[in-house]
């Protein structure tokens, strides 16, 4: 599936929710929206599939229109009536005050962001830090209104006003802006985002009103939103050369434009963006779209990938260049076990991940069939089952009977054998090297955060739903039951907020995971309370993901004592 969606994005859903409907919808992995709308806002929203997410960059960059809502007489600390009211102030402006005031911001100003936006300040985004108390210096930057046309004023202290932007503007730092130049504030009360990269609202097909069954009739060529760009037109030739990233001589393509970004095709399929590069005379490849032609040759990855975390990317990414057919062979259980002796993850996330990345083709192998097989030995199988023309591995990757062989006994063979190698360097984060065992360790300590960022995604595990004493219901907290897999990494015991996915579909949750000293167990035990879910879930098979520490397992002294302390946690998880 590839192409592009019209959202009309309804209240009351963020654009990364959004998205995941349509992933949903069309049981697909990639696809990405362009240009965020709050919650609150509402209005055009277009959402790329597949291979045509590349034209994002071109998208976002896009001017933008919007129809607003102002309230006067109102500050809030979020600069949009969704947020804590600050302030409050009489108004006592006249219509002329206030058509000056607004036809004042025309042209290029420098806007400050408000604190809840998603900008980021040393690493950390701006809402974050907001929600958390914390002020910090937020740095004007220049945007530019190009069009202001007030709609209607003063019904009940609100005025309507359409807007044309560019990227980057802040509708709600222009709301508080417009109540600050009038002397009495203002907040931003509605917003319809109109218009983007030449959609307009009226070409878009409302969220709710997508199924399953008819999601696919609305799917556009990608090629809609760059139609304001001049095209040229490859040969066949060419168009090989373009896809596989290769620049184009101008002399050889019929370029009478004075553009420098086109829209590039080959007869009436549509490629991606092409740039003139006049300086070299060439045409360059801005992005591409299309389908690359049928990979030829075999690439390799070898490793454990326990974990499949950041430091394994690289190798991973290796292989999986558009140039080569990917193919992993690890093993199904690490060979060696440190600390706990057990793993991230298990053979069917490992899997997941691997398609997620594009890798199909994965070889997991029984430690004990090979481990009697020499280094070259097991090099020279992998050389007769691939026909590798690359292979990949980490910097510290051991194979062979006893790890006799290691990244230079790979190299040595590929050089006698005409195999391209790629040994990847450690990966560091924070001056830590990324490393398997130290996620664990971390997991160990209750630092679910600092392994997640290791790992490039949450920590998680799948297990059915077990029938439990159903004591939870009885204090007014019904929780999903789930057994803790023996085999996955130990996670401090303690209380979580999780995130838990039932059916495809994500809700918040609580998790408890130990082994619950007030009522005793012998097996390790996730009790999952799931914030706004109703309904019967025994026996399925539920994903629950790991965000963030509360505090530890403790035993209660009775079941009042216990109801308190889980409403306690779920204050804490409301906050987080």
């Amino acid at each position: 599936m590839q192409g592009l969606l019209l959202i009309n994005k309804p209240y009351g859903i963020t654009s990364f929710g959004a998205v995941a409907r349509v992933k949903r919808l069309l049981n697909i992995k990639k696809a990405g929206h362009t240009g965020t709308l709050d919650p609150m806002a509402t209005g055009v929203l277009p959402v790329l599939l597949g291979n045509a997410t590349k034209l994002s960059d071109y998208m976002i960059s896009s001017d933008k229109e919007y129809v607003a809502e102002l309230l006067l007489g109102t500050e809030t600390d979020s600069y949009d009536i969704t947020g804590k009211v600050v302030k409050q102030t009489p108004v006592n402006v006249s219509y002329d005050d206030v058509v000056a005031a607004i036809k004042s911001f025309v042209g290029e100003i420098l806007q400050t962001p408000p604190m809840f936006s998603a900008i980021k300040q040393d690493g950390k985004k701006m809402y974050e830090l907001a929600r958390k108390g914390i002020e910090t210096e937020v740095k004007p930057r220049k945007v530019n209104i190009k069009e202001i046309e007030i709609l209607s004023l003063f019904n009940d202290n609100k005025i309507s006003f359409r807007v044309r932007c560019s990227k980057g503007t802040y509708i709600r730092s222009l709301c508080y802006d417009i109540g600050k130049k009038l002397g009495c504030g203002a907040t931003l009360s509605k917003l319809v985002r109109t218009y983007t990269a030449g959609i307009d609202i009226k070409d878009c097909i409302n969220l709710n009103d997508l199924t399953a069954e008819n999601i696919g009739g609305y799917v556009v060529s990608a090629e809609r939103i760059a139609e304001n760009l001049e095209c040229i037109r490859l040969t066949e030739k060419q168009k090989n050369r373009f896809l596989n990233g290769g620049d184009i001589s101008l002399d050889r393509v019929n370029f009478p434009f004075d553009s420098m970004l086109v829209r590039v095709k080959s007869g009436e399929e549509f490629l991606g963006l092409g740039y003139a590069d006049r300086e070299n005379n060439s045409l360059t490849v801005r992005c591409n779209v299309c389908p690359l032609p049928a990979k030829k040759y075999n690439a390799v990855a070898l490793g454990t990938f326990d974990g499949v975390h950041l430091g394994h990317m690289g190798v991973l990414k290796t292989i999986a260049d558009n140039c080569y057919v990917p193919n992993v062979v690890c093993f199904k259980l690490p060979p060696k076990f440190k600390n706990d002796g057990i793993v991230l993850t298990d053979e069917k996330e490992k899997a997941d991940i691997f398609r997620e990345i594009g890798i199909e083709n994965i070889e997991m192998l029984d430690f004990p069939d090979v481990k009697d097989i020499t280094d070259l030995e097991f090099l020279n199988k992998i050389k007769e089952k691939y026909k590798p023309h690359l292979i990949s591995c980490g910097y510290n990757y051991h194979f062979g009977k006893n790890s006799k062989g290691n990244a230079q006994t790979l190299i040595k063979f590929c050089e006698e054998n005409s195999i391209k190698c790629k040994v990847c360097d450690e990966v560091k984060f924070k001056k830590n090297t990324v490393s398997s065992s130290l996620i664990r360790e971390l997991l160990k300590s209750g630092e679910i955060e600092k392994a997640n960022k290791l790992l490039g995604r949450n920590y998680c595990f799948s297990a059915p739903v077990e029938n439990g004493d159903k004591r939870g219901r009885t204090i007014g907290f019904p929780t999903a039951n789930q057994y803790y897999p023996e085999i996955k990494a130990k996670l401090k015991f303690g209380v979580y907020l999780t995130k838990v996915i039932i059916d495809n579909k994500a809700y918040t949750a609580i998790t408890n995971i130990g082994i619950r000293p007030t009522f005793k167990s012998d097996k390790v035990i996730a009790e999952s309370h799931i914030f706004d879910f109703s309904g019967e879930i025994y026996g399925k098979t539920v994903k629950t993901e790991f965000l963030k520490f509360i505090r530890e397992e403790r035993k209660f002294s009775s079941l009042n004592e216990l109801k308190n302390a889980i409403k306690e946690d779920i204050k804490i998880a409301e906050k987080i």
